[in-house]
């Protein structure tokens, strides 16, 4: 018996059926692509807005940082600084030689300090605590000329400092008490060849009063 050929709406049927699976399966695929988009967006939306909180958070904290270091130096210390003229190149052996004798004087142990009373000769007597450093008190600092004062004026006004380092352009003395008070002279070396000498340019405190 022989075989019909296989009939032409048969093949139309398979072909309509064969379609319809593959635009299910786009549109499934669709779906699923589109709602995982969403998810990785709403991930990313939530990341993003928690680093941007950090980020907000950390700068606040810089920013209170700041302020509170700021607040401490200005109640706590007092500075000032003039411009001095620097010895030429020329001169930078000489220049070499008074830091380094300078800084064989640093003692490297906190110097004495001392705290008194003065009271005052009305009826309703006063007294006013005063904070020094070694021989330096607040009016000493006060009255110290910057632009023309030498380390060796200095020195043997009010002893050998605690600590004396250098750059290549200042030295830096520090007379410090075991309070933690200390008083600290930025000097620049000035003058000739012949005459370098170590000048006071800038000076600041802590703890004097």
């Amino acid at each position: 018996m022989q075989r019909q050929p296989f009939k032409k709406s048969h093949k139309k049927r398979n072909l309509i059926i064969t379609l319809v699976i593959v635009v299910a399966l786009v549109i499934v695929g669709f779906t699923v692509l589109g709602q995982q988009s969403n998810d990785s967006k709403t991930t990313t939306s939530s990341s993003s807005t928690s680093s941007s909180k950090k980020k907000k958070t950390t700068k606040k904290a810089s920013t209170s940082s700041t302020e509170s270091s700021t607040s401490e130096v200005s109640s706590a210390e007092s500075s000032s600084t003039v411009t001095v003229t620097q010895a030429p190149a020329s001169a930078s052996s000489e220049v070499a030689a008074a830091i380094s004798s300078a800084k064989q004087d640093a003692t490297q142990a906190p110097v004495d300090s001392s705290a008194s009373s003065s009271v005052s000769s009305s009826a309703a007597s006063s007294s006013v605590a005063t904070t020094t450093v070694g021989k330096w008190t607040l009016s000493a600092y006060n009255n110290l000329a910057l632009g023309s004062t030498s380390y060796n004026t200095i020195r043997q006004t009010y002893g050998d400092p605690t600590y004396l380092t250098a750059d290549s352009q200042y030295a830096y003395a520090t007379w410090q008490s075991q309070s933690g008070a200390k008083v600290v002279i930025i000097f620049t070396p000035s003058g000739s060849e012949n005459n370098v000498q170590l000048i006071a340019s800038s000076k600041s405190q802590t703890g004097l009063q």
